[in-house]
């Protein structure tokens, strides 16, 4: 069975730049093997807290494909009800890329684990349960980024 990719993954109305140079704690140094180099990207990152989530987001906009996030980067903590996020440590980091955006193709996740001197990545198999959560999760983020953006 393919993975259809969600339509807000890859349609994407506006695209504010940040600074895409600047290093961020919170998130690896490096990105999983495979991925482009994406230095001359455009960021957009933000933070969010809602009800049901907290975390941080760092998208990254190729400049051959002005109308997407080709690379997607976030650290959530689900809250639960009632409770407020505070000061408690975001989860893993992951990362969804597009690798070939002109062919319909699952989306590649990754999840940062933190083993020795640097972090390893581990792949999410396409299909699997555990990837079918995490694109429904990338599909909050990506949602929570767009009511922020336009003020809804």
């Amino acid at each position: 069975m393919r993975a259809r990719l969600p339509a807000v993954l890859l349609a994407v109305a506006a695209v504010v730049p940040t600074h895409a140079g600047t290093p961020d704690p919170a998130f690896a140094d490096t990105l999983p093997p495979g991925i482009a180099d994406v230095s001359g990207w455009e960021l957009v990152s933000g933070d969010f807290d809602t009800p049901q989530l907290r975390g941080g987001y760092r998208f990254y906009v190729n400049p051959d494909r002005l109308a997407m996030y080709q690379l997607m980067r976030y650290r959530i903590q689900r809250l639960p009800s009632g409770t407020q996020g505070g000061d408690a440590a975001l989860g893993a980091e992951r990362v969804a890329y597009v690798r070939r955006p002109e062919v319909h193709e699952p989306i590649q996740c990754w999840e940062r684990q933190v083993l020795g001197p640097g972090p390893e990545w581990r792949a999410l198999a396409p299909g699997s349960a555990e990837y079918q959560t995490e694109m429904m999760l990338l599909t909050q983020v990506l949602a929570i980024h767009r009511a922020a953006r336009t003020g809804r």
